[in-house]
């Protein structure tokens, strides 16, 4: 319950009981999902206005219910999305659809439910009770009265007052490589540079020692031609 793509991490819930997991994730019970998204470039607040406006994509008019800078990174900013419709991709297309390219997403809560405290990988087993619980609604997706809703301890960033941190601008169009349908090449292309670099550096440091081992052999030579030659010329003069 709670599909992630395989370049995203974080919370999933698993069960076998398709009522409970539709009554979770059914747009009608409004239950939120809150998203840590790390976005490369520095956002402005122009691109935070355009994502809280709602962009128009392929799939329709998405628009989150709340999105907010938590840090800045020297080339990196990280934004908390909050969203209750679950369409298939939908921070994505938000973010390219503001010019934004996303670096890492990662589900942080679902409801009142958290992940604090549960590591990649790991689990913990609730029955359905205690989930219902957590998340903040009843059998029917109400609303259980006097639920807590998730909110993170990360305090917002303003951009109005701070400003954006320096460096390249969000939306740059270079960013886009790293985008969903070119990542995997995006790498590829990085790691064959990297391996061609390093095949150069390696290539220049062993012509540099082979030069280096080529002029102390020729010194050497040349050593051994002078003593050669004293011996040559050396005699002994008799009185």
């Amino acid at each position: 319950m709670g599909r992630l793509d395989y370049l995203s991490e974080g919370l999933l819930i698993l069960t076998n009981d398709g009522e409970f997991a539709n009554t979770v994730i059914h747009p009608s019970t409004n239950v939120e999902k809150t998203y840590e998204v790390k976005v490369f470039g520095a956002i402005s607040q122009a691109h935070l206005k355009t994502m809280r406006d709602g962009v128009q994509t392929s799939e329709g008019f998405l628009k989150p219910k709340s999105v907010r800078v938590i840090k800045q990174l020297p080339t990196k900013t990280w934004l908390e999305f909050r969203i209750a419709d679950g369409k298939n991709r939908e921070i994505r297309r938000i973010c390219e659809g503001a010019g934004l390219t996303v670096d890492k997403l990662k589900r942080v809560a679902i409801g009142g439910l958290p992940i604090t405290g549960i590591a990649p990988g790991s689990y913990i087993i609730s029955t359905k009770k205690e989930l219902l619980k957590l998340i903040g609604i009843n059998e029917n997706g109400l609303p259980l009265p006097g639920a807590k809703e998730y909110r993170s301890e990360k305090r917002s960033i303003s951009i109005s007052k701070k400003g954006a941190q320096g460096g390249t601008a969000a939306d740059d169009h270079t960013f886009h490589k790293f985008r969903k349908e070119s990542y995997y090449d995006s790498l590829k292309a990085i790691k064959e540079t990297k391996k061609l670099a390093r095949k150069k550096a390696y290539e220049e440091e062993f012509a540099a020692k082979e030069e280096a081992h080529q002029a102390r052999k020729k010194k050497k030579a040349l050593r051994e031609a002078k003593k050669e030659a004293a011996k040559k010329h050396a005699h002994v003069q008799i009185v």
